[in-house]
C-alpha cells in the first residue's frame, strides 16, 4: 500500500515540504542512498542543510515485472497517491516540493494534473496551489525503450502494470505530456522545474534517452549528469551536483525561518513488498512454458550458429569502425593539446560531452571545434585564478572548480560552482536585501558556472548556461545595472551559440528577442558602447539566422543594425569594437551578395574588411588580423569572378597570402589549409583568365600539399574540398595544354570527393561538386565528340538542381541551368535529336530569370546568345522556319543591347550565326 514516510523536520514556523517519490522498481529509502549504513541518505541532509523544511518520501509497491510482485497501473497509482497526498494532516500548510526518480516523475505529474481537473474541491486546490517546484530525475517523459522490449517480452519476462505503462511513445504518456505542459504554462512562475538524466549505461543499457527525459517546459532545460539510471538518485557528496542545485533550488523558495529551531529526525518505518498468493499459479505455469522453450532451443543451437556468427562478425565490423573513429578523434585532440598548450583530459572530454554527434563530425570540423573550446577554457581558468573574494571558502572552491575543469571533470566544477553560489547566498532570506560586495560575489559565480557550461558542445549545456548568465543578471542588477546587462548580453550570445551551431533556430530568435530587450534598457546617450556592442551582438543573431532563411529580409535588417552600431563608434575611441563591426557586416555583405549575386555587396563588404584591417594589426591582434584578411580575400575572390581582367582576383591572392603569414602550418594547421584551399582556387581562375600554366601548376601543388595534411581517413570533407579543388586546377591545365590526361584525372578526384560530400551528408557542397563534375565531363564529351560523356554531364547538372533552387539558392541554380542548356545543345548537335534543342532553350531562359541585362549584361549577353543558337540549330534540323525567325530574333537582342564592343570577336561571332541563320526574305 502507499504512505507518506517523515524523514525529518524542524520545530518552530514550517518553510516548505519536500515529498521524495521513488520510480519503478524503487524504494522509499534506498532509492535515495548508496547503502543503508553510511551518511549517503540525502533526503536528510536536505532536512540537515535547509532550515525549516519537512521531508518526507512517497513510498508504494512498483515491481518492474509480476515474477516480484504486483503493481497499479500509473493512473491508478497516482489517483491513490493523490487521495493519500490530500488526507495527511502534516502537508495541510507550507509549500510542497516534489523531488521524483523515473516513475515517480510521471506519477507526481498525472498527481497535479488531476488535482488541477479536481480543483473544484476547495481542500485539492488548495493543496495544487501550494505545489511549487518539482525535480524531475531521470524521468521518461514519453516512456522508455527498455520497457518497449519488457512489454514485447511479455509471456517472459511478464512485465508489470507499472512497467507496461513505460512504453515508449505510448499514447497516454503523450497525452499525460502535453495536458502537463499547459497546467505548467499557467502555473507560470508558481510552478518551477529542475530535470536530470543519466549519461552511463546500466547493466541493461540506456534506460531513459536524453529526448526522453526532456519535458519539453519552457523553464527547464534537462542537465546531463554523468551516472546511469539508478546512481543519478544516489549523489555520493553534498557537492554533487544533482543535490547542490537541488538545494539550492528549495532554498529559493522560501526565506530562512527566523528564530531558534531544532531539527528532528524521525526512525526509518519497514517498507517491504508483501507476498501475494493470486500470483502464485500464474507463475508456475509461466515456469513450465519457460522450461519448454528452453527444450527447444536446446535442439535448434546448431541452426542457430551461423546465424549468430553473421551478428558477431557485423558487431565487430561496428567494433571496428568505432576504434577508427576513437583514433581519429585521439589524434585531433592530441594536435589541438600540444598547439594550444590545453590538458588532454580538458579536451577528451569536450569530445566526449559531443555525444553521439562526434561520430558523424569530420576530425576537421571537431578540430576547430576544440581549438574555439581551447581559448574559451584558458580565458575561462585565467579569470578563476585572478578572481578574489572576501570570502576564502568562495575563492577555494572556484579554485576547485578550475582544476576540475583542467581535468575535464565537468560534473565536478559544476558541484564546486554551485557550491560557490550556495556560499554567497547562504543565509540569505531576501536576495534583495543581499549586500553589493556579497550580491556581485554571487553573480561571478554563477557566470563563470555559465562559462564552464559554454565549454561543452552540446545543446543542453548552452541552454544551462544562457540559464545561469540570466541569473547571474537577475543577482547583480541592484548591485550594478551595467554588470548585469553584461551578464544579459553573455546570455543572448550563449542563446546565439546554441542556435548555431546547433541548427535551433527557435534559440536565435530568442536570442533576437532577448536583444531587442536589452537594447530597451540601455540609455543610448549615456551608454553609448553598451548599446553599440548589443546591437553587434543582435546583428551576429540576425545574419546566423538570415542564413537560414529564404531571402534576404533578415540578412538586410542585420546589415541596419551593423550600421546603426557604427553610429556609435569610433576607431579613436573604440578601435577593436569599431573593426569587430566591421568585420561582422563585411560578413553580413558578402552572403547578401552571394545570395543575390550583387557586386555592389560584394564590393561593400571588401571596404568594410578593409576599414577593419586599419585597426586589426598583425602584431597586436594577429589571430583576428588573418581571420579578416582570409574574409577580405574571399570577398575579392567573389568579386572577381564577376568581373573581366584579373586584377581584383591578383589582391585576393594577395589577402590569402598575407593570412598565411599567421596561420602557419605548424601554429595553425586547420586555418593553414583552409587558407591554402582559398588562395589555390585564387590561382586557378587567375591561371586560367591570364592563360598562365605557372598559376595554375602553383594551384596544383597548393592543393597536394593540402592533401599531405589533410587525408581521407582523418580529415575526410577537408579532403573532399582539396580534391575538388584539384581538380578544377587540373581541367585548367588541361584546356591550356591539351593534356586529355588532365580531364581523366580530374574526373576521378570528383567522383572519389563525392564518396565523402555526399547529398545526405554536405547536400550543397554535394551539388557544387556535382556541378564541376558535370563540367569536367561535358569538356571530356566536348573533345571526344562522346554523347556519353555529354549524357553524363546532363545527369550531374540535374542532381545538383535537386539542391540548387531559385528559392534557396538562385545565383548557383542560374549558372547551373545555363551549364545545362549550353551542354544540351552540344547534344542535339551529336545526336541529331532536336528536341534536345528545346530542353536546351528551357534551361537557358530559366536562367534568364536570374541573369537580367540590367543586374548581369554579360551573363545575359551570353545566354541570350546560347538561346538563339539553340533556335537556330533546331530550326535548321527540324526545317521549322518559326525557329529560326525566333533564333535570329534573340541574337539581335543582344546586338541592340550593344553589350559586346563592335570589334570584338563575340560581336562578330553573332552577326555571323545571324547571316547564316536568318531565312530567305527576312531583313
Amino acid at each position: 500500500m502507499s504512505r507518506l514516510i517523515q524523514i525529518a523536520d524542524w520545530t518552530g514556523e514550517k518553510r516548505a515540504n519536500v515529498v521524495f517519490v521513488h520510480g519503478l522498481g524503487g524504494h522509499p529509502y534506498d532509492t535515495w542512498r548508496r547503502s543503508p549504513t553510511g551518511d549517503t541518505f540525502w533526503p536528510l541532509w536536505l532536512a540537515e542543510d535547509v532550515k525549516g523544511l519537512s521531508v518526507f518520501s512517497f513510498g508504494y509497491i512498483s515491481p518492474a515485472t509480476n515474477w516480484l510482485g504486483t503493481a497499479m497501473p500509473l493512473l491508478d497509482e497516482a489517483a491513490n497517491a493523490l487521495r493519500v497526498l490530500l488526507n495527511d494532516t502534516r502537508l495541510h500548510d507550507g509549500p510542497i516540493v516534489f523531488v521524483c526518480h523515473s516513475l515517480g516523475g510521471l506519477i507526481v505529474k498525472q498527481v497535479l494534473r488531476a488535482a488541477n481537473e479536481q480543483r473544484s474541491d476547495p481542500q485539492t486546490a488548495e493543496f495544487l496551489a501550494r505545489v511549487r517546484q518539482v525535480v524531475f530525475v531521470a524521468t521518461p517523459h514519453t516512456g522508455s525503450g527498455k520497457a518497449t522490449l519488457l512489454e514485447r517480452l511479455g509471456f517472459w519476462t511478464w512485465g508489470s502494470d507499472s512497467a507496461r505503462d513505460l512504453v515508449a511513445n505510448k499514447p497516454e504518456l503523450r497525452d499525460l505530456n502535453f495536458g502537463y505542459r499547459i497546467l505548467a504554462r499557467e502555473r507560470k512562475d508558481q510552478l518551477r522545474h529542475l530535470s536530470y538524466y543519466e549519461m552511463v549505461n546500466t547493466l541493461f543499457g540506456r534506460i531513459v534517452e536524453p529526448d526522453s527525459a526532456d519535458p519539453g517546459l519552457p523553464d527547464c532545460t534537462p542537465t546531463p549528469i554523468r551516472e546511469d539510471h539508478i546512481t543519478i538518485a544516489k549523489p555520493r557528496r553534498r557537492d554533487e551536483l544533482v543535490y547542490a542545485e537541488t538545494r539550492n533550488f528549495i532554498a529559493k523558495l522560501a526565506p530562512e525561518p527566523g528564530g531558534a529551531a531544532v531539527l528532528r529526525t524521525y526512525p526509518l518505518e519497514p517498507f517491504t513488498v508483501e507476498w501475494s498468493w493470486s500470483q502464485f499459479v500464474p507463475k508456475l505455469i509461466r515456469i513450465g512454458a519457460i522450461g519448454l522453450v528452453a527444450v527447444a532451443i536446446w535442439f535448434a543451437v546448431p541452426r542457430l550458429h551461423a546465424v549468430y556468427s553473421a551478428i558477431f562478425s557485423t558487431q565487430a565490423q561496428v567494433s571496428k569502425t568505432q576504434s577508427k573513429i576513437e583514433q581519429l578523434h585521439s589524434d585531433v585532440v592530441r594536435i589541438v593539446s600540444e598547439k594550444e598548450g590545453v590538458p588532454l583530459d580538458m579536451l577528451r572530454a569536450v569530445v566526449e560531452e559531443m555525444g553521439a554527434a562526434a561520430t558523424t563530425k569530420d576530425p576537421g570540423e571537431i578540430g576547430r571545434l576544440l581549438m574555439q573550446k581551447a581559448d574559451e577554457f584558458k580565458a575561462l581558468t585565467e579569470r578563476l585564478n585572478r578572481l578574489s573574494d572576501s570570502d576564502p571558502e568562495v575563492k577555494n572552491l572556484r579554485l576547485a572548480a578550475a582544476a576540475a575543469l583542467t581535468e575535464g571533470r565537468f560534473a565536478d566544477a559544476n558541484s564546486y560552482f554551485a557550491s560557490a553560489q550556495s556560499r554567497d547566498l547562504a543565509g540569505v532570506a531576501d536576495i534583495e536585501a543581499m549586500a553589493r560586495k556579497k550580491r556581485l560575489s554571487a553573480a561571478e559565480s554563477t557566470a563563470q558556472w555559465a562559462s564552464a557550461a559554454m565549454l561543452r558542445p552540446n545543446p543542453g549545456a548552452y541552454r544551462e548556461a544562457a540559464q545561469h548568465y540570466a541569473e547571474a543578471a537577475r543577482i547583480a542588477i541592484p548591485a550594478d545595472p551595467k554588470v548585469a546587462r553584461n551578464y544579459q548580453r553573455q546570455q543572448g550570445n550563449a542563446l546565439s551559440a546554441l542556435g548555431g551551431e546547433f541548427g535551433q533556430n527557435e534559440a536565435l530568435h530568442e536570442a533576437i528577442d532577448d536583444f531587442r530587450g536589452l537594447l530597451g534598457t540601455i540609455d543610448r546617450t549615456s551608454d553609448r558602447l553598451g548599446w553599440a556592442r548589443a546591437k553587434n551582438d543582435l546583428g551576429f543573431a540576425l545574419w546566423k539566422l538570415g542564413g537560414r532563411e529564404p531571402g534576404v529580409g533578415t540578412l538586410n535588417e542585420a546589415e541596419r543594425t551593423y550600421r546603426e552600431a557604427l553610429e556609435e563608434l569610433t576607431p579613436e575611441h573604440e578601435p577593436a569594437d569599431w573593426a569587430d563591426v566591421h568585420n561582422n557586416l563585411g560578413l553580413v555583405l558578402f552572403a547578401i551578395g552571394e545570395r543575390e549575386a550583387a557586386a555592389d555587396k560584394l564590393k561593400d563588404a571588401v571596404v568594410n574588411f578593409r576599414q577593419a584591417l586599419e585597426v586589426r594589426s598583425r602584431e597586436k591582434t594577429p589571430v583576428a588580423w588573418a581571420q579578416t584578411q582570409s574574409n577580405l580575400g574571399m570577398a575579392l575572390l567573389r568579386l572577381g569572378q564577376r568581373q573581366s581582367g584579373t586584377e581584383t582576383l591578383e589582391q585576393s591572392k594577395a589577402a590569402f597570402e598575407e593570412a598565411l603569414k599567421v596561420r602557419t602550418r605548424e601554429k595553425s594547421p586547420f586555418d593553414w589549409a583552409e587558407t591554402q584551399n582559398s588562395l589555390g582556387f585564387s590561382l586557378t581562375e587567375i591561371g586560367q583568365r591570364q592563360n598562365s600554366n605557372e598559376k595554375l601548376e602553383q594551384a596544383v601543388g597548393i592543393f597536394r600539399e593540402v592533401l599531405k595534411e589533410k587525408s581521407r581517413q582523418r580529415f575526410p570533407l577537408d579532403w573532399a574540398m582539396a580534391e575538388t579543388n584539384l581538380a578544377i586546377a587540373l581541367v585548367g591545365l588541361g584546356l591550356q595544354e591539351g593534356q586529355p590526361q588532365k580531364f581523366e584525372e580530374a574526373t576521378a578526384l570528383l567522383r572519389e570527393a563525392l564518396e565523402e560530400r555526399r547529398e545526405d551528408r554536405v547536400p550543397l557542397d554535394w551539388a557544387a561538386t556535382q556541378v564541376v563534375l558535370g563540367g569536367t565531363l561535358a569538356q571530356i564529351g566536348h573533345r571526344d565528340r562522346s554523347t556519353e560523356k555529354l549524357n553524363e554531364a546532363i545527369a550531374c547538372y540535374r542532381e545538383a538542381l535537386k539542391e540548387y533552387t531559385p528559392e534557396r539558392h538562385a545565383p548557383n541554380w542560374a549558372a547551373t541551368e545555363v551549364s545545362l542548356g549550353i551542354t544540351l545543345i552540344s547534344l542535339g548537335e551529336l545526336s541529331g535529336d532536336v528536341e534536345k534543342f528545346q530542353d536546351a532553350v528551357v534551361a537557358l531562359k530559366a536562367g534568364l530569370q536570374q541573369y537580367t541585362p540590367e543586374r548581369f549584361p554579360v551573363q545575359w549577353a551570353a545566354t541570350q546568345v546560347s538561346i538563339g543558337y539553340a533556335l537556330c540549330r533546331k530550326g535548321k534540323q527540324g526545317g521549322e522556319t518559326q525557329n529560326l525567325v525566333d533564333g535570329v530574333a534573340a541574337l539581335r537582342e543582344v546586338m541592340k543591347a550593344q553589350i559586346f564592343d563592335q570589334a570584338s570577336a563575340q560581336f562578330e561571332m553573332v552577326r555571323n550565326e545571324i547571316a547564316s541563320c536568318a531565312p530567305p526574305g527576312s531583313q
